[in-house]
């Protein structure tokens, strides 16, 4: 088991960025559907509807939508039109390590209910986003020196451009409640395989547990046991999707020593086990986005 586990420092288990273009004349993804990255997609032709977290949203040429790795989301493009996009994915761990400014980085990784996930570029706007994709294509396919950086670089252009177009909901990072829960989301990141209880956090941050349970729910969206069930599953289904892991060997990785209870949780959040998870995973793999 050991050397198998030895395969989440691998790199090309792990990926922490993608992107690809896409042209559909026709999609269905279902309401259950979860990438464990979190996902900028720019419509650049035709027209779907998105269903993210209960919100109906209709999306055209110039839309930029915004997904965070713990969100399901349903998305439909008929057969009129041909669906063209641009997708962007980044992994937890890439956004907390590289994108340093806590306001554009809340735009990702934190969730109010009045948080829109689709906004409607300028054409300007649109235009600039679109070349920094191209960019960041060409960086991620030769992996030049500092290809990573320079896509850092041009993700944070795209959230500022975002931010400051939209007015978009985000939390002023200077606040010092926002860093601790961010530092929270960070430990949790390096973490979850272990206990993690927001009374050890409390200390570790010298932060009342209470008032760090109601600012995690009020900033994250999320309640803090269930971000880390929520975190755990992501990093399963991930594990399910990319690795040659056994399902107990995943179980463990993600911080559950009883199999059992793990297919248990598994099903109740996601009506499948991790075995037909994986074996459907890998078939939309050849398909789908």
């Amino acid at each position: 088991m050991d050397d198998n586990l030895a395969e989440l420092k691998n790199d090309n288990v792990k990926q922490e960025l993608d992107i690809f273009y896409r042209e559909s004349s026709k999609l269905y993804i279902g309401k259950n559907h979860l990438h464990y990255f979190h996902e900028l997609i720019l419509v650049k032709d035709g027209h779907a509807e998105f269903t993210i977290c209960d919100k109906k949203y209709n999306v055209c040429k110039g839309s930029l939508i915004l997904i965070s790795n713990l969100e399901h989301h349903e998305i439909i493009a008929d057969d009129t039109t041909v669906y063209k996009r641009y997708v962007l994915s980044i992994s937890n761990s890439y956004c907390l390590l590289m994108i340093k400014d806590l306001t554009l980085m809340s735009l990702l990784i934190h969730r109010n209910d009045d948080f829109r996930h689709v906004i409607q570029l300028s054409r300007e706007h649109e235009n600039i986003i679109t070349e920094h994709l191209e960019t960041i294509q060409h960086e991620y396919a030769s992996k030049l020196d500092m290809w990573s950086l320079r896509c850092a670089l041009l993700i944070t252009d795209i959230l500022l451009i975002v931010y400051r177009e939209n007015n978009m909901h985000a939390f002023q990072g200077g606040s010092g409640v926002i860093k601790t829960v961010v530092k929270v989301q960070q430990y949790i990141a390096e973490n979850f395989m272990h206990k993690v209880t927001l009374e050890e956090l409390g200390k570790r941050y010298f932060i009342s547990k209470c008032y760090l349970s109601r600012m995690f729910q009020q900033i994250t969206g999320y309640g803090f046991k269930e971000y880390i069930i929520l975190y755990r599953l992501n990093e399963a289904k991930r594990l399910l999707r990319d690795s040659n892991l056994t399902v107990g060997e995943i179980s463990v990785a993600v911080g559950y020593i009883d199999v059992n209870n793990f297919i248990r949780v598994f099903h109740t959040r996601e009506g499948t086990t991790p075995y037909q998870y994986r074996k459907t995973a890998l078939a939309e793999a050849m398909t789908l986005v």
